[in-house]
């Protein structure tokens, strides 16, 4: 029973938090209504883990983690502004409550989400990804007055936020590239390419980052590997990845504005303005 209450409760909760941030103005965004499930979910989630503490075991990555959490609450005690570090600031609400959420949402899936639940979960989580990717592109080519904001607020789907948007992508891009490389999934390459898309189109740069570090891992694992077929689907990935980059990069779409290699420029500079103080210094 409690084994399927922590599925129930999880999934509820990591599907429904990806769906209910929209944005209602160009400096707002409607985030209670995720933030509302995601503290709830974690509360009956952290319940349900304390009343199996007797069972759980914890590793090396868990201590780390829990290590992490209790720095987290230490700096919230000495905060300059307690309120805020616990509930997080206005329109984000990212403070030490949804810190604690991730962490039992972690524990709960490594400990109890079994492999027989992961087939259904896979297929839900294929079709919400699809409709927020595609959501996503339609935000770079549609400009309506009659969808404001929600086509008129950048390119960051459900999420009220590019940067937000941008770190699920830091998430399902990985996976889902992990997934088609070692299955051969076609979801997962649909997946992978709609993500790339909105990854490079809405012009996260953390984003970028996070995939840059993810490819030089994956292709240290190929190495290790030697791989024939792992090599081929990641081949595939990355000839999509470079056309997909070429169409935005060069502005071939319908966009006047090229958010790409604005970015790319505004990369450039910076990085030319901190060699250049480093010098005169």
């Amino acid at each position: 029973m409690k084994q399927k209450l922590i599925t129930i409760v999880l999934t509820l909760t990591i599907i429904l938090s990806q769906i209910l941030s929209i944005p209602t103005s160009m400096f707002d965004s409607s985030n209670i209504a995720k933030c509302v499930v995601l503290l709830a979910g974690g509360l009956i989630l952290l319940i349900l883990l304390l009343a199996s503490y007797k069972t759980l075991t914890i590793d090396k990555k868990d201590a780390f983690i829990l290590l992490f959490l209790g720095f987290a609450f230490m700096s919230t005690l000495f905060s300059s502004n307690i309120k805020i570090s616990i509930l997080g600031a206005n329109l984000r609400h990212e403070g030490l409550l949804m810190l604690i959420t991730y962490v039992c949402i972690y524990f709960c899936a490594k400990k109890y989400y079994r492999e027989e639940n992961f087939k259904t979960f896979f297929n839900i989580m294929f079709y919400i990804s699809l409709a927020i990717g595609i959501l996503g592109i339609a935000q770079r080519h549609i400009k309506c007055k009659a969808l404001y904001p929600l086509f008129n607020h950048g390119i960051c789907a459900t999420f009220g936020n590019s940067n937000f948007f941008g770190s699920y992508i830091s998430i399902v891009l990985p996976a889902s590239m992990a997934i088609f490389m070692f299955k051969g999934n076609k979801k997962s390459f649909i997946i992978s390419i709609l993500m790339f898309f909105n990854m490079i189109s809405s012009g996260t740069r953390s984003a970028w980052v996070a995939f840059a570090v993810v490819v030089i891992i994956q292709f240290i694992y190929l190495i290790k590997q030697k791989n024939k077929l792992y090599w081929k689907r990641m081949g595939i990935l990355l000839i999509c990845f470079i056309v997909i980059f070429t169409y935005l990069f060069m502005g071939f779409d319908i966009v006047k504005n090229n958010t790409t290699k604005a970015k790319i420029n505004q990369i450039k500079n910076d990085v030319k303005k901190v060699s250049e103080n480093r010098f005169n210094k």
